[in-house]
This record gives structure tokens, sequence and C-alpha cells, in this order.
């Protein structure tokens, strides 16, 4: 319980307020089950107890005809159930708001955690893992905790029913509940393990399904062009199967303890009836009643028990990895917080004004072994762009992740204008732009595809009609329909390669920076576009100034390149010029 209390530890106020209301709630609850009977009573004697029980109508109950006692107590209890349940449905529409607050609060928790993690921990998780937690696991965890908060109250319900049965007869009272009882922990005992299993295979496949359904749409023209889509849909249906299979037996549980528990009050309650029948009609209808109410009261309360056993247990393993996931991702927030506080300079704003250096870095990753760059040094002027190859492996991208502030550096340096990078990350990353290989395009217009986020916000027209020009997009949208309204699609599926290029190189030069990063920016374009973009990037570099940072694999890039860097194995094993390189490695390269 205590880890459920835990993801949302900051509204126990909400959640006191909340059980607090469900304690008068059973009060009334309690109240309205014991004015039932003692109508009946009421009703057919002439020495009820309701009279002294309402005490402040005693007298005036006393000296009315009965028939106008019988509809004035009526009228009393009426409203009283009326009152009751406008209360219940106020109690439902506050537990809807809190449902909508704590579940608010949790996705922005996850999301916030997600998105702020360092570089190198998201990126070791999957898609559907993230999508799995931030909207599955934490709306079903809502569900169930408020499940839990009911059954606070059917528990506190059944408690004060018990003792109203108790005052009524001792006896049959104690067989009656303790027999209930000892179902329900034979319940618990036979499904205590195997809910919890069958919770954990939930929560694998679940996560199985979505990396499925996410892997197959973004590689579906590999699969139609392979014929692979029956293959992909018996992987599909065998993951289906067993999330499916899982889902079936905890439900086919939890319907277990209202049967059983139906069957059990019928046994109790005709076992009743014959035992007060002996009695005179008068003196049993009322007590046979109470019984009844209790009973039917109790039938859902019971068979809730049981299903709050069973969500407790097969939901368990997806609350655990919750708090696991919190704890986990809130360890590497204060350690990002420490070195963000250590380093941080206020003082000491990030300029770039002369030239960037490379001090003697090298970088391990947390679950490497060995260091991925290796006591690197590395000058490089204002204005100037540098190239920079090697095998895959060799630590190119690497040393722009650090370059960028992404990845955390614990040897050696870099220092803008002598000043180091990590005394203030924010200000050094605004004089970054990047364009990845691999572009992720809003399914939107082209125009918010290039504000990326930002569209609510003044747009700079100077800044927006500078990044469409240098980038080429004023070159194509002129042919569009709709300009810069056109959509483009998931991921840029209406445009061509050459087209969403430029839109993401327009992205990064809308947010006009110093130092524009290219990791193998021109590999998905034909020819044609890739000596596009190359000359409008020239034309940039000499009326602008910036810094060209080329990861390419490529010849063509390279060419508007000052130095050119060979890494290997984490270290700078050559420097050229691009005619030097051209002359040894052109043909590899081109």
């Amino acid at each position: 319980m205590k880890k459920y209390i835990n993801l949302l530890e900051n509204n126990k106020k909400h959640i006191i307020i909340f059980v607090i209301l469900n304690i008068f709630l059973v009060i009334v609850e309690t109240f309205s089950i014991a004015l039932i009977p003692l109508f009946i009573d009421f009703a057919i004697n002439d020495n009820s107890l309701l009279p002294k029980y309402i005490f402040f109508l005693e007298n005036y109950l006393n000296n009315l005809d009965k028939q106008k006692a019988i509809l004035g107590v009526s009228i009393i209890l009426i409203l009283l159930f009326i009152f009751k349940n406008i209360y219940i449905f106020g109690l439902i529409s506050y537990q809807a708001i809190l449902s909508k607050k704590f579940s608010h609060q949790l996705k922005k928790t996850f999301f916030s955690l997600y998105i702020n993690a360092p570089f190198e921990i998201i990126t070791s998780y999957n898609s559907s893992q993230l999508l799995r937690n931030v909207e599955d696991e934490t709306s079903e965890y809502i569900n169930n905790f408020f499940l839990i908060l009911k059954s606070i109250k059917d528990f506190l319900l059944f408690t004060a029913i018990f003792i109203l049965l108790l005052l009524v007869n001792l006896i049959s009272t104690l067989i009656a509940v303790l027999s209930l009882l000892f179902f329900l922990l034979c319940y618990y005992l036979i499904f205590y393990k195997i809910l919890n299993k069958l919770g954990g295979n939930s929560l694998s496949s679940k996560n199985e399904l979505n990396k499925m359904v996410l892997q197959s749409f973004s590689s579906i023209k590999t699969i139609k062009v392979g014929k692979k889509q029956n293959l992909i849909l018996n992987k599909f249906l065998q993951m289906v199967n067993i999330f499916e299979d899982a889902r079936k037996k905890i439900n086919i549980i939890q319907s277990i303890p209202n049967s059983l528990f139906e069957i059990v009050f019928v046994i109790i309650i005709f076992s009743m009836v014959s035992y007060v029948s002996q009695l005179e009609l008068k003196n049993f209808l009322p007590i046979l009643s109470l019984y009844a109410i209790s009973f039917i009261r109790l039938l859902p309360i019971f068979s809730r028990f049981g299903q709050i056993i069973s969500t407790l247990r097969s939901t368990y393993p997806s609350v655990n990895h919750l708090n696991s996931e919190i704890k986990f991702l809130k360890t590497f927030e204060q350690i990002e917080k420490k070195k963000i506080n250590s380093n941080l300079d206020n003082n000491k704003v990030v300029v770039f004004k002369k030239k960037i250096e490379i001090k003697n870095l090298s970088f391990k990753y947390l679950k490497g072994s060995d260091d991925v760059i290796k006591n690197l040094n590395l000058s490089i002027n204002k204005g100037n762009s540098i190239g920079l190859v090697g095998k895959s492996g060799s630590g190119k991208t690497t040393l722009i992740n650090l370059i960028c502030g992404l990845l955390s550096y614990s040897r050696g340096s870099i220092t803008s204008d002598d000043i180091d990078i990590l005394n203030n990350i924010d200000s050094w990353q605004k004089k970054i732009g990047m364009v990845p290989q691999d572009n992720y395009l809003l399914d939107d217009s082209i125009k918010n595809n290039i504000l990326f986020f930002d569209e609510n916000k003044n747009i700079d027209q100077k800044k927006f009609s500078d990044a469409i020009y240098y980038s080429g997009v004023t070159d194509f949208i002129n042919t569009q329909k709709n300009g810069l309204d056109t959509k483009v699609g998931e991921k840029g599926s209406l445009l061509s390669g050459g087209q969403v290029q430029r839109i993401a190189l327009a992205r990064a030069l809308y947010l006009d920076p110093e130092i524009l990063i290219l990791d193998e920016f021109t590999n998905s374009l034909d020819p044609d576009s890739e000596d596009f973009i190359l000359r409008k990037l020239e034309i940039l570099k000499k009326e602008k100034n910036k810094n060209f940072f080329i990861i390419s694999h490529k010849i063509k890039p390279l060419k508007i390149c000052d130095e050119i860097f060979v890494l290997e194995n984490g270290k700078i094993s050559e420097k050229y010029n691009y005619n030097q390189f051209y002359e040894k490695f052109g043909q590899l390269y081109g």
C-alpha cells in the first residue's frame, strides 16, 4: 500500500479530505440502513422504538394519528435518502476532480523526468516503454488507486453494519460474517501468487505489444517490399495472445468472489428466514428486513474486496515498476542538479568570439567499460568549419554530443573563449543548432515544423525569412498549394527526402545558432538536392560567419570544411584540409 501512496505523496491533504468525506458517507449509510427496519417496526407495531431514536420528534409522533405519523416518517426518510444520494453525487464529482488532478500530476512527473533525463539514460529506453509508462501505466494506476480508497470506505461500512447486526443478534451475525471472511481468506491464499505472476505477464506483454506496433509501422516499406506482413502479423498475434490470456485469467479470478459470496449470502438469508419464521410476523419482519438490507449492501462490498485483492496483486508489478522508475530517474535528476550547481557560474555567460578548445577530453558511457573518447585535444577558431570522419564506432557522434552538452564529461574540458561550457550549459546550448541524420517532422504544417512548438510565441520574421532562404525552403514552398501551411504528414511522409532535410535545416537556422552541427545530414539526399543545400550552406558560412561541425561518410559535404579530422578509437589520428583529404581518400568517400 505504501508504494501506491508514494506516487502521490504531494497530495496527502486531498486524499485525507476524500477519506473523511467517505467516513461521513459511511455514517449516513449506516444510519439509513438502521432506519428502514425501525420504520417497518413503527408501521406494524404500536410500541415502536423509532420515536425514541428520533427523540426531537418523539412527542410530535406520539400525538399524531398512526397513518399521519407513518406518512410524516416516510417523507423524512425519503428526504434523507435524497440528501444521501445528492451527497454521493457530490462525492463522485469530487473524486472525478481528484482523478483528473492526480492523473495530470503523475503524467507530468513521468514526462518531465523522462524529457529532462540525461541524454545517455533516455536513449537507453525504447519508445514503447516510454509510451506505456507515461500513458497506460499511470492511467491504470490512478483507477486502481481510487479503487483502493473506495475499499477503505467499504471496510468502514462493513465494520459499521457488522456492529449494528451484532447489537441485534450476536451469534447469527458472528456465524454469518466469519463464514464470509473464511471464504475471502481462502480466495486470497489460493490466488495470491497466481495474480502476481499474471500481472507481471500482462505488464511485459503490453510493452512488447506497443513495441511491435511502433516498430512495424515505422518500417512499413521494408515489411511490404519483403512481403513480411504475415510474419509480422503472426508475431503480433503471439503478443496479443499472451497479453489477452493474462487479462482473461485475471478477469475470471476477479469474478469468482461475486458468485461465491452471492451463494453464501443466499444460504445465510434463507437460514435466517428459517430461524426467525418461528417468531410472530410483526416481531421477525423488522429483523429480517435489517438482515436483508444489510446483506444486500454487503454483497457488493465483499465482491469488491475480492476485486481489490486481485487488483492489488495483479497490478503490483506495475506499481513497483513505476516507483522504481521514479526513484531511478530522480537519482539522475539529483546528480545532474549537483553537477549544474557545482559548475554553474551565472556571472560567466559562455561566449564564442575567438575559439573552442578541447583539452585532454575523455569519456566513458555508464554501461561501458572502456573510454569512447580518449585524451582528445582539438582547437576550432571562430568562423572555421570542421569535418569529422572515421569508421563507425570511432567516437564521432559521442564527441559531437559532448560538444553539444548532451553528455557530461568527467575528465578534461571543453572551453569557449577560455570559459568551460559546463559553467553555464544553457547559454552554451543556445549557440548551437543541430540537423541530425534522421529528422523527425511533426504531423503539422511546414511553418510549425520550422518553429517546432514555438508557434504560439511572437515569430521573429527576420530570423524566419533567413531560415527558409538559407535552407532552400523558399524554393519549394512556392510549388505547394498552401505554401507554408502545407501539411507534411507523419514524419514528413508527404514530402521528398530533400524537402524534409531543408525543413530540418530551416528549423535549426531559425534559432540563429553560431554553431551548426550537421550529422550525416545529406545521406538520404539525391545529388541535386545535396548540391543545392551545400551551396546554400556555403553562402550562409560566408555571409553569417557560422561555424559548421560536419560528420559525413560522403566527400561532398566536406568541401565546405576548413579542416577535416580523422577519428580512430576515440582519438584524432590525422588532420587534413579538403584538397589533402580528397587526394588521399577521394575514391573511398566518393
